[in-house]
């Protein structure tokens, strides 16, 4: 089973994106580039899409290292300005990752990082060489409070109008979100401060006890920073990306490059299936096939075989992904997506994830929020 018939079927401003941000594009890779850059290329888009799908810094290293003198120059220096950008966030994440870490440390905060320069490091061994916007760690839900004391100290302010927050209030919100967000008042770093791995599927999720008896740690100088294990990572890079419905191809290619690495899929695949995630799986190895040439495994397959509504979903991703600004904000997508969604679990947390009533200003309903799950229940139980 192939799905990879994109060849003639995207814009050749996103065929060159997903060439380029490949980890090592092959010689049959640069000269299908070159081809492309040839046939009313348009770079403006081109570098539109590649800040949507945040892939500046493996498409600027394949650009700068391999086809220097195809591009022409003003366009290099903006990609490479956007790469010089992600770098110095990168660098200032690094920077303050390390102090919250101690300082959780010496308040005996159990705590690990998701994502972010960890995982940068983890795939490529350069903690800035991925998309690195925000500081991402999850502690056990017990030290929150305590948690959000020592970012406080640290200078930093929540980023929501959460800051009255009364343990009545508090106990509301951690039941039904999963991280405070947090903006440093000296240099604009953010941090999301989660208590829980959260899905929008809500059929399964990483304990975080187990998740942290079993990490691993990435060392900067002296500093062991906690991180997950492999198949923890595996498994949170599923989970995170199916739960913002793969709307930017960074979160494909992380997967592909963990993929490409590792011998746990086996292991992994079995996993999910046994846990009623076949079709966010299927989902995600189509896309990964159609964008990144990645073979389906046979389980898989057979799943696909059945559910003929994965190649709409992943047709329906191909033109999404050539409109610039479209991840995550077109309301197309979102109806489209929520229409493909069969299970009644995934499609109530999906319509959840886009119409959730949130606290603001000290405001919290979650009485509204119930009574339209209640409603999106009762019309497609049935049909699922």
């Amino acid at each position: 089973m192939d799905f990879n018939t994109k060849q003639g079927l995207l814009i050749p401003e996103l065929d060159a994106l997903i060439l380029c941000s490949k980890r090592f594009p092959g010689d049959r890779d640069i000269s299908r580039t070159i081809e492309l850059f040839e046939c009313h290329f348009n770079w403006d888009l081109f570098i539109s899409l590649m800040a949507e799908h945040r892939l500046s810094g493996p498409v600027y290293m394949t650009l700068s290292a391999r086809l220097k003198d195809e591009v022409p120059n003003h366009c290099l220096n903006r990609i490479k300005q956007l790469h010089e950008q992600n770098t110095k966030n990168g660098l200032r994440n690094i920077r303050e990752g390390i102090i919250i870490s101690r300082s959780f440390q010496e308040k005996h905060i159990k705590h690990i990082f998701l994502k972010g320069f960890c995982l940068s490091q983890k795939l490529y061994g350069n903690p800035t060489f991925r998309y690195s916007g925000d500081i991402d760690l999850i502690i056990p839900e017990d030290h929150i409070i305590e948690a959000c004391q020592v970012l406080e100290s640290l200078g930093y302010r929540q980023s929501q109008s959460q800051e009255d927050l009364t343990p009545e209030k508090m106990t509301l919100f951690t039941h039904f979100f999963h991280h405070l967000g947090f903006t440093s008042n000296t240099n604009n770093t953010k941090v999301e401060l989660h208590w829980k791995f959260h899905t929008y599927l809500n059929q399964f999720s990483l304990d975080f006890d187990s998740a942290h008896n079993q990490r691993s740690d990435m060392c900067i100088g002296s500093l062991a920073l906690p991180v997950l294990n492999e198949y923890h990572t595996l498994i949170y890079l599923f989970l995170h990306g199916a739960g913002h419905f793969w709307e930017r191809l960074f979160r494909l290619k992380d997967l592909i490059d963990l993929l490409n690495n590792s011998h746990i899929e086996t292991l992994f695949i079995r996993d999910m299936i046994k846990r009623g995630l076949s079709r966010p799986l299927a989902e995600m190895y189509g896309l990964l096939n159609t964008f990144y040439e990645y073979h389906i495994p046979t389980p898989v397959q057979a799943y696909i075989r059945k559910d003929k509504m994965i190649s709409r979903f992943v047709a329906m991703k191909r033109r999404f992904y050539m409109i610039p600004n479209s991840p995550g904000v077109n309301l197309l997508t979102y109806i489209h997506d929520f229409l493909l969604i069969k299970n009644i679990r995934y499609r109530v947390n999906y319509i959840r994830s886009i119409l959730l009533i949130k606290y603001h200003k000290n405001k919290f309903n979650p009485q509204t929020e119930s009574i339209f799950l209640g409603l999106v229940k009762k019309k497609y139980m049935a049909k699922s």
